[in-house]
């Protein structure tokens, strides 16, 4: 409309509600254009209330969606952990925080529908890596106006981040495009600390990934919940230690730690410099540096079975017994209460 436009036509359209359009805008009539839309009318999810979100005033539930990293094989075999992609959702009585939008967004969008809200939601993108995207298109959230989705991550050297969403929805070349009806306001961000509310604050820091990658730290209510999907932490005394020293920092008094744990500790040795951490390393640096309360190891490797992760996490819990530290593997579908 800026640019002179007099309508936009989404498809699929009603043949008599396009022409009618055309006729209005020929006849130069000022009566409003919306008229002629068949049957529009507000969103019908507009006039019902959400149901509650059953959190009491200051509780907050992370939710798991998505938890694994994307191979060059989807896996055959099922798996009590998931398969789905990347994606959490921290939520307090009134608000929602999403971080990442891999394949699991979707079914938290279908939770978010049956629901009917929170109608006003951030969403939080660490990169443009596919595995931590897929879903963003087919969120069933943004396919209706009543809703109002705030997207914000990086930008990169090439692109601007609004760009590169912009490209997801209307220029991708994986699916065809999409047009969203929610409300969608795109922001970009870097290393710094952002108020979302006078009771809540985010703070991003750029990891050791490939590609501009950012981890985020969520202050709600007092309480602390850091989330690191793709991170490459050594351990060692030498090797990154600038990083590891950054990270420990950023992450320091964390009453929930989700860290990238993408290899179980003899995998990582084959895999190092590559943009994602060993569990032993991981457990060390929560309990050790970080003294976090709970550490959620996330975006393991999509070929291990549930068995590799079981021995994963077996030893991963027993080595954080010396550091007083609560330790799990991440599981679709799980939820924690803070």
């Amino acid at each position: 409309f800026e640019c002179g436009a007099e309508a936009f036509i989404v498809k699929p359209y009603n043949v008599e509600t396009f022409a009618a359009q055309i006729n209005h805008i020929l006849a130069g009539s000022s009566k409003n254009l919306l008229a002629f839309r068949d049957k529009l009318r507000e969103d019908e999810m507009s006039a019902e209330e959400p149901q509650s979100s059953g959190l009491n005033e200051g509780e907050v539930r992370v939710t798991f969606w998505g938890t694994r990293s994307m191979g060059l094989l989807v896996p055959d075999s099922g798996s009590e952990y998931g398969r789905q992609t990347p994606c959490i959702s921290v939520e307090t009585d009134e608000r929602m925080f999403i971080f990442d939008a891999g394949t699991g967004i979707v079914k938290l969008g279908e939770r978010l529908m049956e629901r009917k809200g929170p109608r006003d939601m951030w969403i939080f993108l660490s990169h443009f890596h596919m595995n931590h995207i897929m879903g963003l298109v087919h969120f069933p959230c943004l396919n209706h106006s009543s809703f109002t989705v705030r997207i914000a991550g990086a930008g990169e050297s090439e692109k601007k981040f609004k760009d590169n969403v912009r490209e997801l929805f209307y220029a991708s070349p994986y699916w065809p495009s999409q047009t969203p009806k929610a409300k969608l306001l795109m922001y970009e961000i870097m290393e710094d600390t952002y108020d979302l509310s006078p009771d809540i604050q985010l703070t991003a820091v750029y990891t050791n990934h490939p590609t501009t990658t950012l981890g985020y730290r969520l202050n709600v209510h007092g309480k602390i919940i850091v989330y690191i999907p793709d991170s490459e932490i050594s351990g060692q005394p030498t090797a990154m230690e600038m990083y590891d020293e950054k990270l420990t920092g950023f992450c320091a008094n964390a009453d929930l730690l989700i860290h990238d744990t993408c290899y179980s500790d003899s995998d990582y040795k084959a895999h190092a410099q590559q943009g994602h951490s060993g569990a032993g390393s991981v457990v060390k640096f929560a309990g050790a540096k970080v003294k976090a309360k709970q550490l959620v190891m996330f975006n393991f490797h999509s070929t291990y079975h549930d068995e590799d992760i079981e021995l994963i996490e077996n030893a991963a819990q027993k080595d954080a017994k010396r550091y007083n530290l609560a330790c799990s593997a991440a599981r679709d579908g799980m939820e924690i209460i803070i």
